[in-house]
Parts: structure tokens; C-alpha cells; sequence
């Protein structure tokens, strides 16, 4: 069985345990999960999962996706040096302002 934690295994290997997502069917997450994508859409994110790459979740509205995702959705365009930045723990975006996380961390 694979980690637990990975929410995009076959229903099968989890058995009765998991279960699709009602709202991204998409997703197969287990009992004691969060569908990704609902969890991304919480925070302002317009989720898609784009054809032939099920269990990825991509905002429409920012063209961010899996680690590249800021926390909560800046509504427009991130550029790729942001997203590196974001997906190096560097850079995000926390109640409509971008944040220097390495600042925060000291």
C-alpha cells in the first residue's frame, strides 16, 4: 500500500476506505482527507484538472499548480520566476498581499 497520504491512488487500494470526491470526482481521497482541489478552491482558487493528468490540481484563474500554488489565489497571472519562488518556499501569497516567506522564517 502506498503512503497514505497520497490521495491519488485507485479506489481499489484503499478498498472501502476511499472514495471519490463528490464535487472533483476526479480526486480519490480516503476518509480522513481533503480533496485537494476542494482545499485549493477554499482559498480562492478556480480548479481544474486538466485532461490526461487526473489528480493535478491547476487554477485557471492564476496558471498555478501543485507546489507552485500560493496559498491563497492572487487572481491574476503568476509569471514562472514567481512560481519557482513559490515552489522553493520563498514567495507567497497570503490575504491579498505577496509575502517574502524567508522573512518570516528569521
Amino acid at each position: 500500500m502506498s503512503d497514505t497520504n497520497d490521495a491519488f491512488a485507485p479506489l481499489d487500494e484503499w478498498g472501502d476506505t476511499a472514495k471519490p470526491c463528490e464535487k472533483h470526482p476526479r480526486y480519490t481521497v480516503t476518509i480522513d482527507q481533503v480533496c485537494p482541489a476542494c482545499n485549493a478552491e477554499e482559498d480562492g482558487h478556480d480548479v481544474v484538472a486538466p485532461e490526461g493528468r487526473e489528480g493535478i490540481v491547476y487554477c485557471k484563474r492564476c496558471k498555478c499548480a501543485e507546489g507552485t500554488l500560493p496559498t491563497n489565489c492572487p487572481g491574476i497571472v503568476v509569471d514562472q520566476f514567481a512560481q519557482e519562488e513559490i515552489y522553493h518556499g520563498q514567495l507567497d501569497f497570503i490575504n491579498g498581499q505577496w509575502v517574502d516567506v524567508t522573512v518570516l522564517e528569521e
